[in-house]
């Protein structure tokens, strides 16, 4: 083939450190130039053109060097010969073909729909291209993905018909029930942490959130509702509040201030119970009965909702009252009285009230009865009990002595009258109440 002459058509700008040129009136495109040929500078290097981008642009393989640098240089371009360029286009090919392509392909026996595929570098196999005919046969628009209808057939389907895994019905179920659009309702709500559903009168999903210590229940309208769990421990602060207690023989509407029934007081607007030591914190007190009732300062018809600071605390109910209770927590929606047995209720009032009566031998060897010593004990009340009664001879019924309770808790009698009988008798109450 013709060696063509040298392209020297216009002016060429070179920049010193740059790989880009221009021309002017060069015509590069027009001339067929292309990488590969080298341009000839006046300095006489000969810098290679890796590419032309325009009729008077293109770029260097190499930086251009300061010497060779310059503007509207004369240009000078030198055709690489289209001999060496097929050589080269030879060389480049055989290395191409050298990858082993050709080779696994000689290997293959391909059957009719076989697609090949790579296994590896330089390792092609056969694969049936049944299901790749199948997506190939299919017109796919946005939003749908295919999927198998039967083997190596598919079909499409729109994403908002996907779902998820259903394996044992449970949402088809769920999207059976008389509302057609509950799971529209389910996707359409927002959860929060540890909350459950709930469907309401009109069979619509709300979400019901969980609390600490609560126990779930349904209300008058079948509504999933919470109560504190403590107050189904049912701990009654109240005591003797079925007033089955009187160890007193009083009165259970005595004077302001006087106890009658066992742990009750009177006051001016009906009954008192001072309760021990009350923790501080909410509480509902109950009553049945009927009347305005007062705690935590809070006064009004059964029941009372309160919150108070703690200690010793009044509790005060209708004369009419029955069945008295207070409980922590809020036992508004419901009554949460229950009774205790008999015996553990006596237990419970014997630590501010109890009777104390003994009979003691005296001194019978003479015709003078004498006593003195302890005769019981007050351990296990609030406080050091004052004691209301008689100590008497059991001959006469006469008044023969004194009884002291003592701080370390004994009981102690002195006898000092003359009397030829041989009992010393005591009858009275330990009374440790809070006045």
């Amino acid at each position: 083939m013709a060696i063509r002459p040298d392209w020297t058509v216009g002016t060429i700008t070179l920049t010193s450190g740059s790989t880009d040129f221009t021309t002017t009136g060069s015509s590069l495109d027009t001339a067929s130039l292309q990488a590969g040929d080298a341009v000839i500078t006046p300095t006489g290097h000969f810098l290679i053109i890796a590419s032309i981008t325009g009729q008077n642009a293109g770029t260097l393989f190499l930086p251009c060097p300061t010497e060779a640098a310059g503007t509207n240089l004369p240009l000078r371009i030198r055709y690489q010969p289209d001999g060496s360029r097929y050589q080269a286009a030879i060389r480049d090919l055989l290395v191409a073909l050298a990858n082993g392509n050709l080779d696994s392909i000689a290997k293959l026996t391909l059957e009719v729909g076989n697609y090949l595929r790579a296994a590896g570098p330089g390792v092609l196999e056969a694969v049936d291209g049944k299901n790749l005919d199948a997506l190939r046969a299919l017109a796919g628009t946005q939003d749908v993905v295919p999927y198998f209808t039967s083997p190596d057939t598919m079909a499409l389907k729109s994403l908002s018909e996907l779902g998820i895994n259903d394996p044992h019905g449970n949402l088809t179920k769920l999207a059976d029930l008389a509302k057609v659009d509950n799971l529209t309702v389910l996707a359409a709500l927002t959860l929060g942490a540890r909350q459950i559903l709930q469907t309401d009168a009109n069979s619509d999903l709300k979400t019901v959130a969980l609390a600490p210590n609560r126990l779930l229940q349904t209300d008058a309208n079948s509504d999933l509702t919470f109560s504190d769990i403590r107050t189904y421990a049912r701990y009654d602060w109240i005591i003797n509040g079925d007033f089955r207690i009187n160890q007193r023989n009083g009165l259970k509407k005595p004077a302001n201030g006087v106890y009658g029934y066992d742990r009750w007081k009177g006051h001016a607007n009906g009954i008192e119970q001072p309760v021990e030591a009350l923790p501080g914190g909410e509480y509902t007190l109950t009553w049945t009965g009927g009347g305005n009732g007062a705690f935590g300062g809070v006064t009004k018809a059964s029941p009372i909702k309160a919150t108070v600071g703690g200690g010793d605390t009044s509790v005060v109910v209708p004369e009419t009252a029955a069945n008295v209770s207070l409980v922590l927590g809020d036992a508004t929606d419901r009554d949460p009285w229950a009774s205790r047995s008999p015996a553990l209720e006596l237990l419970l009032c014997y630590r501010y009230c109890r009777p104390f009566r003994f009979k003691t031998p005296s001194d019978a060897g003479s015709s003078k009865t004498y006593f003195r010593g302890s005769v019981g004990s007050w351990i296990g009340m609030r406080a050091v009990p004052s004691f209301t009664g008689r100590v008497y001879d059991d001959a006469d019924v006469t008044q023969s002595g004194v009884i002291s309770v003592n701080s370390d808790g004994t009981i102690y009698v002195s006898t000092n009258n003359s009397y030829s009988n041989t009992l010393t008798c005591t009858n009275g109450l330990l009374d440790a109440e809070i006045y």
